[in-house]
């Protein structure tokens, strides 16, 4: 069997602040297929589109494993980042990872979802096993400064009742 089965899916959705090169849509190419690259995935075709100079870019990588989409606001330094990732063998982390690189981003807002979530009950023995890097618990909000700028960010303030991640 396939190990992209809808019940081994991850959505990774995030919001990255303080970013630079947005309406660069070469830089924003650049990102996209290094984020895949960085998650293991296979880029099938990316497309992309500018508004114009100044203004955002949208864009998507087509992925054998699904799709990693892009919307930019450089007047804002906001980039919204979807990462919907079947199967096991791929890291949505490690492409937002990439990204965040990518775009100089100062702070992360993300959110994990699993995707296709099959009741355990109806699991045959001839199924794999669910995607080791989510469990039943895993559906999560986090946000934190990025990584290379982490003593230089502020935080956002939570939704109500969410969770510090």
């Amino acid at each position: 069997m396939s190990g992209h089965l809808p019940w081994n899916s991850v959505h990774l959705i995030a919001d990255l602040t303080g970013c630079s090169g947005l309406d660069d849509v070469a830089r924003i190419e650049t990102t996209l297929r290094a984020a895949a690259a960085a998650a293991g995935a296979t880029v099938l075709d990316v497309r992309l589109h500018g508004f114009g100079e100044g203004q955002g870019v949208t864009g998507i990588a087509l992925l054998a494993e699904s799709h990693i989409s892009i919307h930019s606001w450089p007047e804002e330094g906001f980039a919204a980042v979807d990462i919907f990732i079947c199967g096991t063998r791929c890291d949505p982390q490690a492409a937002l990872a990439a990204i965040t690189s990518g775009l100089n981003a100062r702070f992360t807002h993300a959110q994990t979802v699993r995707r296709a979530v099959r009741p355990w009950n109806t699991q045959d023995a001839d199924s794999p096993e669910p995607n080791p890097r989510i469990s039943d618990d895993d559906d999560k909000v986090s946000s934190r400064p990025s990584p290379a700028l982490a003593g230089d960010s502020q935080t956002l303030p939570r939704a109500a009742g969410e969770e510090p991640g």
